[in-house]
């Protein structure tokens, strides 16, 4: 249980020696003198009433020497305890996992989200369904003429997305979303959800240049969890 703690130097029994020898030395000496000294020094003078309660509660020392050393021990082991540990991240290894496991289709996510922003690589599958898409609010999809774009279609089966492209962002724009077309080659495609409340989270897909569309990994961040990780893509796709 306590394999590979750093334990304290200081220990019960050091302890218990110091409070012993502080305790001799005052049952040895006068009252009368004590007093005479400390009578003049505000601050010790504290000093003395407490060893004065000590005396009139001498069964109490025990106790305190054991709870001083429970506390000793208590603060060492959460001294060599880490400060962050590794978050359990929903994680789908393919699409059908993730509709599988996450909820359903994304439209059918949407359908508890008051706003939204989003990249996606073509954006027809949502806005083809178009099923919750009005919560939509921001589109960034990928220019597609641009040299990014061209080089994603020549990793790809279907070589007519830049169509497809276009058609999610006519549909997208008529919805009231406001789409902005993006030069460089994101790699991502994410979802934004009410990220500004503690229900929001984020869903990231991989879209690594020959994968299918079919088996892209994903991952989910939600702010409960995740907040800083959340609020720092909510961040960069604002930048964006």
């Amino acid at each position: 249980m306590f394999r590979n703690r750093q334990w304290p130097t200081i220990t019960i029994g050091g302890i218990a020696s110091v409070l012993g020898a502080a305790w001799e030395s005052y049952r040895l000496l006068p009252h009368s003198a004590i007093e005479a000294i400390l009578t003049k020094v505000e601050h010790v003078r504290l000093i003395y009433d407490m060893l004065s309660f000590l005396e009139e509660t001498s069964w109490l020392l025990p106790w305190l020497v054991i709870l001083a050393g429970f506390l000793v021990i208590w603060l060492g082991t959460r001294r060599s305890r880490p400060k962050h540990r590794p978050l359990k991240v929903p994680y789908f290894p393919d699409r059908k996992a993730l509709q599988e496991f996450s909820g359903g289709s994304l439209g059918a996510r949407l359908a508890q989200v008051e706003t939204a922003s989003a990249i996606m690589v073509n954006g027809l599958t949502v806005y083809g369904a178009e099923v919750n898409t009005g919560q939509i609010k921001r589109l960034l999809l990928p220019n597609p003429n641009g040299e990014a774009f061209k080089f994603h279609l020549s990793t790809q089966v279907h070589s007519k997305q830049d169509d497809a492209l276009k058609q999610a962002t006519e549909i997208a724009q008529k919805l009231g979303t406001k789409v902005r077309w993006y030069d460089h080659y994101i790699c991502h495609s994410i979802i934004l959800a009410d990220t500004d409340k503690p229900t929001g989270w984020v869903q990231v897909e991989s879209i690594i240049p020959y994968s299918k569309a079919s088996h892209r990994p994903s991952y989910t961040l939600d702010r409960k969890t995740s907040d800083q990780a959340v609020r720092e893509i909510q961040r960069i796709f604002d930048e964006m």
